[in-house]
């Protein structure tokens, strides 16, 4: 059974926790500003960097206490080529509880939100991501994220582009669609050039 019930708006609600998802593309300047503050809360080091570049068409899932914004993550969606087969990649990103609510259990409800949006729109093939190896538990407490030491990701073909493998981060994979289920060789003991905007990772 759900820990939050779903309302006809599709908002839902669990213990005054308030979780809501719109397309990132769509947020109005207030919920930019106010969701950028957040994340400079959350990770001192944000500074000026953008949050989702609009051809990554994130799904934004945000938790609201008594009208604040405490939680947020984002699910952005891609499309890749792996042995001249194209797959619809989604992964995570941005995930962060503002310090005053973390320990709470919000970032586990905006996860489980996202893995249930993931499998309920049907597009996705592969979902791919990188974290920090202290969160690797957090991510694959349902059994659909797994780790994968063999995988590595690159941003793009640029010289200095990003790898999870000199980023001390560990990759995250979900074989989503049937399609990615009937070829797991193409997303085990590989190097995949994501071919993300300039500066991108996930």
């Amino acid at each position: 059974m759900s820990d939050y019930t779903r309302t006809s708006s599709g908002i839902k609600k669990d213990s005054g926790i308030i979780l809501e998802s719109f397309r990132y593309n769509t947020i109005s300047k207030d919920k930019d500003r106010e969701l950028k503050a957040l994340l400079e809360t959350a990770w001192s080091n944000q500074g000026e960097m953008g949050i989702h570049p609009k051809e990554m068409d994130a799904m934004s899932f945000c938790a609201i206490i008594d009208g604040a914004l405490v939680g947020y993550m984002g699910v952005v969606s891609w499309s890749l080529f792996v042995e001249n087969e194209s797959y619809m990649m989604c992964g995570f990103c941005c995930v962060c509880t503002h310090p005053a609510h973390q320990h709470c259990g919000i970032g586990g409800q905006l996860v489980k939100e996202a893995n249930h949006w993931i499998e309920s729109i049907g597009t996705f093939d592969i979902g791919l991501f990188t974290c920090s190896a202290a969160l690797v538990e957090f991510y694959r407490r349902d059994g659909k994220w797994q780790p994968d030491s063999s995988l590595v990701l690159i941003e793009s073909n640029r010289d200095g582009a990003y790898r999870s493998d000199q980023l001390e981060v560990e990759v995250l994979k979900y074989l989503i669609s049937d399609k990615a289920k009937r070829s797991p060789s193409h997303f085990t003991g590989r190097e995949i050039i994501l071919n993300f905007p300039h500066g991108q990772f996930i």
